[in-house]
């Protein structure tokens, strides 16, 4: 195996991980302090009209969120697992990563501007492996 396959496994391995974590976040419980309770009651209390008759509120969007971001993360890392077992030429895996580092990047990013540090730390690792298994990939992989 190239290095740049361990790379691009390590970095998928890490998608999975992340993934995971948020996912527990998700259920850890919140905040109990009373600032906390009144803004999750008045979140829970605000509904939102949307098309077909539903009217979510906007913890329920929230929860929503977190529930999406997790199942992302952890669906690409899966995704590209399995393509490295089934299809590991280096063109595909070369074009996964490359791909992969530009998604990870954007969520660095979206991290970074809402100052959300755990995920923004790990992202951005799981980014920087991407990169460089992209980097490490044979070139012949652009055609």
């Amino acid at each position: 195996m190239q290095p740049g396959q361990r790379l691009f496994k390590a970095a998928s391995w890490g998608l999975i991980i992340i993934g995971v974590i948020h996912l527990i976040g998700q259920f850890a419980g919140r905040p109990t302090d009373p600032a906390a309770e009144q803004l999750f009651a008045a979140m829970d209390g605000y509904r939102l009209p949307l098309p077909l008759g539903m009217t979510p509120s906007i913890l329920d969007i929230y929860r929503n969120l977190g529930l999406t971001m997790s199942v992302t993360l952890v669906g690409l890392g899966v995704q590209n697992l399995l393509v490295a077992r089934l299809a590991p030429a280096a063109p595909l895996m070369r074009a996964l990563a490359g791909s992969s580092t530009v998604i990870t990047g954007v969520l660095v990013g979206l991290e970074a501007y809402y100052r959300i540090s755990p995920p923004l730390v790990l992202l951005a690792v799981v980014a920087g492996l991407f990169l460089l298994s992209w980097i490490r990939l044979p070139a012949e992989a652009w055609g």
